[in-house]
C-alpha cells in the first residue's frame, strides 16, 4: 500500500500555526464559502485558487483578487485598553494579505487580540490600464467588482463623487440593478423606499428625500427597462473611475499619525510648503498603482510618491517609516522620512511590495 509522508514544510506548518475554519465573504456579505478546513500549509494564493472555482471566474483579471481581513472591534470578552495606545482612537482599515500570507495566523493574532473579524474576498491591485477596459465578458468578475465600487462609492464614501449629476446617475444605477424589474417608477415610490439611500454620502444630506426623488425618477424610468446588466454596471465602474481621476478608485487607505521628532531630530528650517515637517499630525496614507499618496483626512492629497521614489521601508507593531530615494521630484529632501504611529505597518508594507512586484511584472510583460 502506499504510504502518504508529509514533507518537511508540512510539518514545519503545522508547528507554526493550527488548522482552522474560515468563512469567506464577499462585500455585499454573500458567502463564498462557509466553514472551510484550511490546513496550515495552506496560503492565501491556494485559497484564492479554490476561491475562483467556486466563483466560477475566468476573466484574466482574477489574478488580481486577494482575501482582506476586515477588523470588527473588540470583543464582547475583550477588556478595556487601560494602556491607551498611541492609535487606540484611529480606524482599522481593511488589511489586504498577500498571497504568501496564511489565514491561520491572522486567526491566531486576532485571537490573541480579542478582535472580531472577516474575511472578504475582493478586487485587490487595480492596474494602470484598467480604466480604459472595465468591460468583462465574465458576468461573474463583472458582478464582483460592481459590487466592490458600488460600496466604495454609494455606502462607505471612499470614493468622492465630485457632482451632484453624478451622483444621481450612480444613484440610480445602483437602485436598478438592486431592484430589477421591481425598482419604483413614481417619485412617491422612490421616497418609500427612501431613494437617498443610493446617493453618495458626499451629497446625501444635502437635499431631502422628496428632492432626491424628483431628480432620481428620469433617470430610473430610463434605466428600468435597460437588458443589459453589465452595461450598467460597467458605466458604474467608469463613472467611479472618471470621478476619483484614477486616484480614489482602488486605493488602500491607512489612518496614521505622523510621529514627533525631537527637536535634536529636526532638520534646519525648510520654507518648502511640501516638506514632511510641514504635514499634519492626523494623516491618511494611500496607496495604489501610482504609488503613495500622503492626505489629511478629508482624503486631501498633500504630497504622492511614485514607487521609484520610495528606497526602503519597514515598521513595528506602532510605528511606520518610509525613507525616500536621491533625486526625487517630489519637493521632499532626499534624506527625509515620513514615520508614522500606526496599527498597520504590516499592511502597508504588504500593500507596498505587491504593487512594485505588479509594476515589475507589467513593465516585464510589454515587448
Amino acid at each position: 500500500s502506499n504510504t502518504f509522508l508529509p514533507t518537511i514544510a508540512e510539518i514545519e506548518a503545522y508547528r507554526d500555526r493550527p488548522p482552522i475554519l474560515a468563512t469567506l465573504e464577499l462585500v455585499d456579505g454573500s458567502i463564498v464559502a462557509e466553514d472551510i478546513p484550511v490546513t496550515p500549509d495552506q496560503n492565501v494564493e491556494r485559497i484564492l485558487e479554490m476561491t475562483m472555482g467556486w466563483l466560477d471566474l475566468h476573466d484574466e483579471r482574477m489574478n488580481t483578487l486577494g482575501i482582506f481581513v476586515y477588523d470588527l472591534g473588540p470583543t464582547p470578552s475583550a477588556t478595556p485598553d487601560t494602556t491607551r495606545s498611541p492609535y487606540s482612537n484611529l480606524p482599522r482599515t481593511p488589511r489586504p494579505l498577500r498571497n504568501e500570507d496564511f489565514l491561520g495566523d491572522m486567526v491566531v493574532q486576532k485571537l490573541r487580540q480579542r478582535r472580531d473579524f472577516r474575511f472578504i474576498v475582493k478586487k485587490k491591485l487595480f492596474m494602470m490600464n484598467e480604466s480604459e477596459s472595465v468591460e468583462s465578458t465574465d458576468p461573474n468578475y463583472s458582478r464582483l467588482i460592481f459590487m466592490q465600487a458600488e460600496r466604495d462609492v454609494i455606502f462607505d464614501g471612499l470614493v468622492p463623487v465630485l457632482s451632484e449629476e453624478y451622483a444621481v446617475d450612480m444613484g440610480g444605477v445602483s437602485m436598478v440593478l438592486a431592484f430589477g424589474e421591481e425598482t419604483p417608477t413614481t417619485e412617491e415610490g422612490l421616497i418609500e423606499i427612501d431613494c437617498s439611500e443610493f446617493i453618495a454620502p458626499c451629497f446625501r444630506e444635502s437635499k431631502t428625500v422628496e428632492e432626491w426623488s424628483a431628480l432620481m425618477l428620469p433617470i430610473v424610468v430610463d434605466l428600468v427597462t435597460v437588458d443589459d446588466i453589465m452595461g450598467l454596471q460597467s458605466e458604474f465602474l467608469k463613472r467611479a473611475m472618471h470621478e476619483s481621476s484614477c486616484l480614489m478608485y482602488g486605493t488602500h487607505w491607512f489612518y496614521a499619525l505622523k510621529f514627533d521628532k525631537q527637536p535634536s531630530q529636526s532638520k534646519s528650517s525648510n520654507s518648502n510648503s511640501n516638506s514632511i515637517d510641514n504635514l499634519p499630525r492626523k494623516l491618511l496614507l494611500g496607496f495604489n498603482i501610482q504609488g503613495l499618496h500622503v492626505c489629511d483626512f478629508d482624503r486631501n492629497v498633500l504630497l504622492s510618491f511614485d514607487y521609484s521614489c520610495i528606497g526602503r521601508w519597514g515598521g513595528g507593531t506602532s510605528q511606520f517609516s518610509i525613507f525616500f530615494n536621491n533625486g526625487n521630484d517630489s519637493g521632499v529632501e532626499e534624506s527625509d522620512e515620513l514615520s508614522v504611529v500606526t496599527a498597520q505597518a504590516q499592511d502597508m508594507a504588504g500593500i507596498i511590495m505587491d504593487y512594485i512586484q505588479a509594476i515589475h511584472s507589467m513593465q516585464q510583460a510589454q515587448p
